[in-house]
């Protein structure tokens, strides 16, 4: 189970559409002034927010293990494909 989000203040949107990260937030997330941050909806009309240098870090780790993860994934659905074949 992923790990539940922590709550680190809340803020305000202002007359311009623009709000302020609450401090704890921005020093427990190494924000600084400047920082580009990537703007995210989801389904659950969820606004998420993200370093770009953390999602470009992320980039680089899946591209760097992308070919090693897809030959596991084959690994494994041979094996589920052979149990299913011996009626397992």
């Amino acid at each position: 189970m992923p790990p539940k989000p922590e709550l680190l203040g809340i803020a305000t949107l202002n007359e311009k559409g623009q709000i302020v990260i609450p401090s704890e937030a921005r020093s427990k997330l190494k924000m600084n002034t400047g920082d580009k941050l990537l703007v995210f909806a989801t389904p659950h009309q969820t606004l998420m927010l993200a370093k770009t240098e953390v999602i470009e870090e992320m980039n680089r780790v899946i591209s760097k293990n992308i070919e090693d993860w897809r030959v596991q994934i084959e690994k494994v659905n041979d094996n589920k494909t052979i149990k299913n074949k011996r009626g397992h």
